[in-house]
């Protein structure tokens, strides 16, 4: 289970990486389903789609996304990982 300073560094890379984007979509790739604690992965796509991150910090060791409308509340539990999807761009025909 990761300590304060390695959920502060989380933070601090999710921040850099995230803050002022869009949420474009989510998925469970491993059909983990249990992983959204308070609903279903359907729940969490149409809660979380086209929403914008307004900046993210911690409370403890739980990390807080403000959204543009509500906020996302992340915990690390044992592996202490949050894994960023980047869209292969090799595979559209079109980016802009």
């Amino acid at each position: 289970m990761p300590e304060l300073p390695e959920v502060q560094t989380v933070v601090d890379f999710l921040k850099d990486k995230l803050s002022g984007k869009t949420i474009q979509s989510v998925h469970s790739p491993n059909g983990y389903a249990s992983v959204f604690e308070n609903g279903s992965l359907m729940d969490y796509q149409t809660f979380l789609s086209k929403r914008n991150i307004r900046s993210i910090w911690r409370r403890g060791k739980f990390i807080i996304m403000e959204l543009d409308s509500g906020y996302l509340l992340f915990h690390l539990r044992m592996t202490g990982r949050i894994v960023l999807e980047i869209p292969n761009k090799s595979e559209f025909k079109y980016i802009s």
